[in-house]
């Protein structure tokens, strides 16, 4: 089937839509929010193993979705540092899995990549074609996915978004809210920035691009960036916390994975394409 034909198809009735990872944080929010005006089907990990190459075509094959949205991804980036063999199973293997069958059934296919592709290095917002330099294996494995996607798939959108919160998950929202509940004071990094995401809005933004024919890469955050200081500083204030957050500096907070010193996004590809405007991180925040 070609493109024009998939396209008369896709227009004509509500498109089928495949969404992996459909049990996690953001994959909720993106089942949700397609099956407002698509058939959706949701695929876990226990439907299938998306690093079985051959498991993963066969049941792509058989839902013959028009659209693919890979949400499916080990997220854990302390725990990738520490095996990144997996970590690039779990992430860049088991998407190129994905693109191939998407290539296989001529859908569009939409993967949803990180910031932390970039090495955080720059001190302005990183646009779409700056160059990547991940520091960490889970942001090697997630650019080896980006680079899948894009050289198998023609029809794809490579969406990069950032420091996402939400229902259904764990995240760092709901982590500081308990603490700031049960300590008298928290100390939160102060030098390490980037765009706090609210994965309701993400998920309908996903939606909307994915209705466009305009495909590449794109950077998808809620609007405005803050260091995880200052973002835990509004939580305190949303939650009515009287618990002190203080800042301190990631060397005094040291992880097993480096962090990106900046990982904010410009959403320039997206807001030149006249898609639906993105609120503040704040706003998203406050809703939440």
């Amino acid at each position: 089937m070609g493109e024009a034909s998939v396209a008369r198809e896709a227009s004509s009735h509500r498109r089928r839509v495949l969404v992996t990872g459909a049990a996690g944080m953001l994959g909720r929010a993106v089942v949700e929010a397609f099956a407002v005006d698509h058939a959706v089907q949701p695929l876990h990990r226990a439907d299938c193993d998306l690093t079985d190459d051959e498991r993963t075509r066969r049941v792509i094959t058989k839902h013959a979705p028009h659209i693919i949205v890979h949400c499916a991804a080990w997220t854990d980036v302390d725990a990738c540092e520490g095996d990144p063999e997996r970590a690039m199973r779990e992430n860049g293997d088991a998407t190129r899995h994905v693109a191939e069958a998407a290539h296989d059934v001529d859908a569009a296919l939409c993967y949803v990549s990180t910031d932390y592709v970039f090495d955080g290095s720059k001190p302005f917002p990183y646009l779409e074609d700056d160059p990547t330099a991940p520091i960490n294996a889970y942001g090697r494995s997630k650019r080896a996915g980006e680079e899948h996607v894009l050289d198998r798939v023609p029809r794809s959108w490579v969406v990069r978004s950032s420091w996402l919160f939400g229902p259904g998950g764990r995240n760092f929202v709901r982590t500081m809210s308990d603490l700031l509940r049960t300590r008298e004071e928290v100390r939160v990094v102060s030098d390490q920035n980037g765009s706090p995401t609210y994965t309701l809005d993400l998920a309908l933004c996903l939606r909307a691009l994915t209705a466009t024919e305009t495909f590449g890469v794109f950077h998808c955050t809620n609007a405005g960036a803050c260091s995880w200081y200052e973002f835990a500083r509004a939580i305190a204030t949303h939650v009515q916390s009287a618990c002190r957050v203080m800042p301190c500096r990631s060397d005094e907070f040291p992880r097993p994975a480096a962090r990106p010193a900046n990982s904010v996004l410009a959403n320039r590809r997206y807001d030149g394409a006249g898609l639906p405007p993105r609120r503040t991180w704040d706003e998203a925040l406050r809703a939440y």
